[in-house]
């Protein structure tokens, strides 16, 4: 497992590497290039993705980051058009969804069935909004088969994202949990990971 400097806000980066080392990202809201990115350590470590952004500065993204940024509005796009010009692989590694409440419509439009990931963080913000997104999330990804790894993510209480896993890719039924900081989730994630990788 190659050692990472986090720069997400929980972790995230640190979580998908360790499940699935250098691969194919798409950051859905990827915000600023560097700070409580998901996805910029990642890249440091070899992998490629599709940075979106409605308000990415896309000159500050060319002079931090190798993976091409794209402005668009995440509600009104066409999801299978884009992601097909722009070469996305039918089977996403990972994909970090992050634009607030957009994150409901994205979940609507996205083309799931002709998209699968390995593994998703999926932002939905319970603190402030309480289920609409969260419950949406359960509902659209759980009929398509995936599994929650973390439903409540959370830190001094404020529940703000789940994490998801499709269980074809990522073997960690032993690691599930409902309501968990994620620090203590990371804290029992990895040792248990390396213990597997070593049996």
């Amino acid at each position: 497992m190659s050692t990472i400097q986090s720069h997400s806000h929980e972790g995230q980066d640190i979580m998908v590497n360790a499940l699935l080392g250098p691969r194919f990202f798409l950051d859905i809201g990827c915000g600023d290039p560097v700070d409580w990115s998901n996805t910029y350590a990642l890249e440091k470590l070899g992998w490629t993705g599709i940075l979106i952004d409605r308000a990415a500065d896309v000159e500050r993204f060319a002079a931090t980051r190798s993976s091409p940024v794209f402005r668009v509005d995440c509600e009104t796009l066409d999801w299978a058009a884009f992601l097909r010009a722009n070469a996305c692989p039918r089977l996403i590694d990972y994909i970090s969804l992050d634009v607030d409440y957009a994150n409901l419509q994205v979940l609507n439009r996205f083309p799931w069935r002709e998209y699968e990931f390995k593994v998703m963080t999926c932002e939905h913000d319970y603190y402030r909004l309480g289920g609409v997104i969260r419950d949406r999330a359960e509902e659209v990804l759980g009929a398509l088969g995936y599994r929650m790894l973390l439903r409540d993510g959370h830190v001094s209480g404020a529940s703000w994202e789940s994490w998801w896993v499709n269980e074809r890719y990522v073997q960690v039924q032993e690691m599930y949990r409902r309501d968990m900081d994620w620090a203590d989730f990371l804290s029992e994630l990895l040792p248990w990971l390396a213990a597997r990788r070593q049996a």
